[in-house]
């Protein structure tokens, strides 16, 4: 499946628009190692304010929707629709603006990246929802972090905006499983 025209130009125009320090910031940012700090302080955070048995299976959850979202988004999406990164479309590969000679893999639908920032940000929101104010923030972290694949020059709208719905779908699918294991073991329940 090649990508739409409008998300050619729109990806373009995204690109396009950088400058030292915007790729210096989202450089650093794509690099999911650069992500741990914020992955220490939810860990941390959920345990000073929740404990460890609800922080225990907040991890497992959102341990298991990573997974989800990753396995769906490379595993069965990326083969079966077959559609270019940017950085690998004919069409425009000679105007995309990359980083350090980064270009991905050559499929790109849907973003990985998009899909696990989605699924973590959305599980611990739900987690935390109505216990802590500011919860909401972390899907500033999801659009930056997401957005991040586009100023590097791998992903289209498009793929983002389908990592998100599976990120989503994989929160859901985690959720439901974890409500089926603490049926079955109520002491695991928080």
């Amino acid at each position: 499946m090649q990508p739409f025209e409008w998300e050619r130009e729109l990806f373009l125009f995204l690109n396009g628009h950088h400058n030292e320090a915007s790729d210096a910031f989202f450089w650093w940012l794509t690099t999911p190692v650069n992500s741990w700090p914020l992955y220490v302080f939810l860990i941390g955070f959920s345990y000073w304010k929740f404990g460890w048995k609800n922080t225990l299976m907040t991890l497992i959850g959102v341990g298991i929707a990573i997974g989800l979202a990753d396995v769906i988004a490379s595993q069965i999406f990326k083969p079966l629709v077959n559609r270019p990164r940017p950085s690998h479309d004919s069409a425009i590969a000679d105007l995309v603006h990359t980083l350090h000679g980064y270009r991905g893999g050559p499929l790109g639908f849907v973003s990985s990246h998009a899909s696990t920032s989605m699924a973590i940000a959305l599980f611990f929101f739900l987690e935390w929802k109505n216990k802590v104010k500011g919860a909401a923030l972390l899907f500033i972290w999801t659009a930056l972090y997401s957005y991040s694949r586009i100023a590097v020059g791998v992903h289209f709208v498009g793929d983002i905006l389908g990592g998100w719905i599976v990120g989503i779908l994989a929160v859901y699918l985690s959720r439901l499983i974890l409500r089926e294991v603490t049926k079955r073991y109520p002491q695991l329940k928080t």
